[in-house]
């Protein structure tokens, strides 16, 4: 069996830490906003499609 990318798999990891933390803020701003707080009503930026276009356009290749 290959072993696994360790950059794909620390990227991964990373991933998995920033849902798990926008659930946690989530809930917190849910709590606020129950407070009276409009603190997390302001939007995120947002993440436009044209500076993804170089990776959705590129083939995955297996290394090795």
């Amino acid at each position: 069996e290959d072993m696994p990318d360790p950059v794909a798999r620390a990227i991964g990891q990373l991933l998995d830490h920033l849902q798990a933390v926008d659930g946690k803020l989530d809930g917190m701003c849910g709590a606020l906003k129950e407070l009276g707080s409009s603190y997390c009503a302001k939007d995120l930026p947002e993440l436009r499609e044209e500076d993804f276009a170089e990776i959705k356009s590129e083939p995955a290749t297996k290394a090795g």
